[in-house]
């Protein structure tokens, strides 16, 4: 009985702050690094149809949509919120135990920052973080049918929907049969067709906004990228040992340990924005070392270390970070953020 009332008590909580993230990201105004870029989407795309294809096409749609209803670009950002929200407290729900730590990972950077700055790839993040929910859950192919939905919505989420195919071979090695080969090439080739439709066209914007123009140095990468490494040596090392999804876990850690040797060829940014499809594995590593750790008194201060960390993360950039200016001061819609 006191164990219902605990989940009960933990979805009503999940549903309050999905309600006061949904308000607090979806009707922002003017806040965002990127805030005018996307408005700038938003105005161009919301006109006809057919300028979805201008933009990442799931996007482009919701901004069509928004214009249609009249919604401007807050109801544009309160979907895009949605949508992230939905892919992450459904992950968080997934997890067995210590949801509050994995929560606390998320707010430590994906939420608060991430999420209000880069809209498309946020809404890929939240898709792809039901795919792992999915995957962690054994059901490996609904996983890979929502990774794909995710590359419309940005087009470099085709390197997660690889690193799914590779731990959906992993998954099912000892039970593999025809169809399962089948299935794993199909996704091959759309990936291989979202790749020509979706990315080449735009491989030179590709090329300067992400990885010419972002090889200088971004400080506040490298903690971000420390974290992800340390989360990844818990988990290959057996320290943490996830309760479902281990091949996929396994798979992400790998990107992540080898993240060093990336940075010299694309740059810290480039490296950083595209592991933040792999950031739930903070959440994973952090909630299971807790949960690993003997004893309540020791375990509560694990707990209270690992928030502690995440809080500084968040502090430090809002105090030194280079887009911080984005962000501050905060304004909405609702208390007169015009």
């Amino acid at each position: 009985m006191a164990f219902s009332r605990e989940i009960r008590s933990f979805k009503l909580c999940l549903v309050l702050l999905f309600g006061y993230f949904l308000l607090f990201m979806g009707l922002r105004h003017q806040v965002g690094a990127d805030w005018y870029s996307y408005l700038a989407i938003y105005e161009h795309t919301s006109l006809e149809l057919g300028n979805i294809f201008a933009t990442d096409p799931g996007y482009g749609l919701i901004n069509f949509l928004s214009g249609k209803m009249g919604g401007g670009i807050y109801l544009s950002d309160s979907i895009s919120a949605a949508l992230f929200l939905s892919g992450l407290f459904y992950f968080i729900s997934s997890l067995k135990d210590y949801r509050s730590i994995a929560l606390a990972v998320a707010n430590g950077f994906l939420v608060l920052i991430f999420a209000m700055t880069a809209n498309r790839q946020a809404i890929a993040t939240g898709i792809l973080m039901a795919a792992y929910a999915l995957f962690s859950k054994g059901k490996p192919l609904k996983a890979l049918a929502t990774a794909v939905a995710a590359v419309f919505f940005h087009r470099t989420a085709i390197l997660p929907l690889l690193v799914l195919g590779t731990a959906f071979l992993i998954e099912e090695r000892d039970r593999l049969r025809a169809s399962h080969l089948v299935i794993f090439f199909l996704s091959i080739l759309a990936s291989l067709i979202l790749f020509a439709v979706l990315f080449l066209p735009h491989w030179e914007t590709f090329m300067g906004n992400y990885v010419l123009e972002n090889r200088v140095e971004s400080k506040g990468a490298y903690p971000r990228i420390l974290l992800g490494f340390v989360s990844a040596a818990l988990i290959l090392r057996g320290v943490v040992i996830p309760r479902g999804g281990l091949a996929l876990w396994n798979v992400q850690s790998l990107f992540y340990v080898l993240s060093p040797l990336m940075i010299p060829l694309v740059g810290s940014t480039t490296v950083d924005r595209l592991f933040f499809y792999f950031y739930p594995l903070q959440m994973v590593a952090m909630s299971g070392l807790v949960r690993g750790v003997k004893g309540e008194a020791a375990r509560r201060l694990v707990w209270l270390s690992i928030f502690t960390l995440y809080f500084m993360v968040l502090t430090v950039w809002f105090l030194f970070g280079s887009t911080a200016y984005g962000l501050l001061p905060y304004k909405n819609i609702l208390f007169g953020g015009f």
